[in-house]
Formats: structure tokens, sequence, C-alpha cells
């Protein structure tokens, strides 16, 4: 085959997979060889919230009626028809735990949800391993999981969102959507004045952010940074592994594939 003709196709491929998310930049080729592209595994589906293991290789999210499902490499498949949670997280070695409408928390033990702490009332909770899981009521109080109770290690901090990665790197964002990194002891402002709605820690290396016109960051180590400027989403879940997945404001749901 001209190799003219395959360089102009492969060419016209990366323009359709950026054009699925709506990307409107003009150099649409430019930015697919300098970060990578979204594309929809499966284009029908929608769901309000998705997370991804630190590995990338378990995906599962919820829908609007607070239905959960799970990824199995073709379609969204429901492990348990009953089971209802508005939001969940999942962390090494297959840890997921989840909160449903009335902010009661849950834990998958690989064939049902069970209540490990059946007091406890958290509006989002963030797992990075059995012994990093973070969470935040409805007060916005932070809260770590000691593996039997969960416990508030700065009684006066407050953020609405939090994540924690499969290394311990937690990061939070405030109620007036001000990024914070927790440093062992207290939290911090890794780049002053910056703003996020939601945030996604997969590791150190891979940490990723929407803001409230749904613009989408990532972390560099020192700033942030959009890697496609034109796309649009409203929640992100990113894993160490580098596999992200995302869901727009009309639920459909979208996954990054770097550019090798």
């Amino acid at each position: 085959m001209n190799p003219r003709f395959l360089t102009t196709l492969f060419g016209l491929r990366k323009n359709l997979l950026t054009c699925l998310v709506g990307l409107t930049i003009s150099t649409a080729t430019q930015t697919y060889a300098a970060e990578g592209y979204w594309y929809e595994p499966s284009p029908k589906s929608r769901l309000t919230w998705v997370t991804v293991s630190p590995n990338g290789d378990q995906v599962w999210g919820v829908n609007s009626a607070d239905h959960v499902y799970r990824w199995n490499g073709k379609s969204w498949i429901e492990p348990n028809a009953d089971d209802r949670l508005t939001q969940l997280s999942i962390g090494y070695n297959g840890e997921i735990w989840g909160v449903n409408t009335h902010q009661m928390v849950y834990r998958w033990n690989g064939h049902d949800w069970y209540q490990p702490d059946p007091g406890a009332r958290l509006k989002n909770i963030s797992v990075g391993g059995f012994h990093e899981i973070w969470a935040v009521n409805g007060n916005d109080q932070i809260y770590r999981w000691n593996g039997s109770d969960w416990y508030q290690p700065r009684k006066s901090s407050r953020l609405k969102n939090i994540s924690v990665g499969s290394d311990g790197s937690v990061w939070g964002v405030s109620a007036t959507d001000l990024v914070y990194q927790w440093d062992g002891e207290q939290w911090n402002q890794p780049a002053s004045g910056a703003r996020l709605q939601q945030i996604s820690v997969g590791c150190a290396g891979q940490i990723w952010g929407v803001n409230d016109l749904q613009q989408v960051y990532r972390w560099s180590g020192e700033k942030w940074y959009q890697p496609t400027p034109g796309i649009r989403l409203k929640q992100i879940a990113a894993s160490c592994s580098g596999e992200v997945w995302a869901v727009s404001n009309t639920n459909r749901i979208f996954k990054w594939v770097p550019t090798p």
C-alpha cells in the first residue's frame, strides 16, 4: 500500500477520535501527538461516576439510578442487580468501598456489599488500599479509616472532595474549589490559587482534575495544565498505570489513551 495513503488514513483516524469528544482546538493532530485522545469504549452507555483501580485492571461505575456496574472489557455489567450506590472507589488489591444516597458506607467483599461501620455517614470516599482510605462527610469534615474505625487527622480541616493514590498521596478540594495536598501532618496548596471541583489521584505521577467549567487538568509535578484544552468532563478517575476514565455532563463515558 502507498505510504502516503497510510499516513493520510492514520491522520484521519486521529482527527476522528479527537472529534468524538467535541475537541474544538484547531490543531487536533498536534494535540493527539503531544498527549493522547479520549474515546468512548461503549457509546450507548451512561454513568454518573466512574472509578479505576491503580493498575487499571478494574473499572466500576454508577448510573443516575444508583445502579452499580463493572466494565468487563467490552460492556458494563451489574455484579449484583440489587446494589445501589452514588459513588465508589477502587484501591490496591481490589479494595472497593462506596457510599449510597443516605451516605451510608459499604465495602465490597467479592460477592456483596456490607457495612464495616454501620454508624458512619460519608458523602465522598477514596481508596488507595486497605490502609489508605479517606473520606469526607456532609459537613466537609475529613476522615481516615484506621482498619476498624474512622478518625479525623486534623479536626479543623474541611474538604468537599478527596482522593488518595495507591502510594498514599492524598489531595483534596475545598468548598471554594481550592486544591490541597496532605504532607502527613497538614494540608498545603502546591499551586496557590489553583481551583478544581473534583480531583483524582492514581499516584504521585498521575493526578487529574476538572474545574467548574468542566475543563480537564493534569498535575505536572509543578503546575496544572490542560492535556486537551477543548474537552469538557464533569468527573474523572485516574490510575497509577496511566489509565484514565471520565464522565461528561451528559453522562457519556470516556477513556484516555496516551500517545505511546
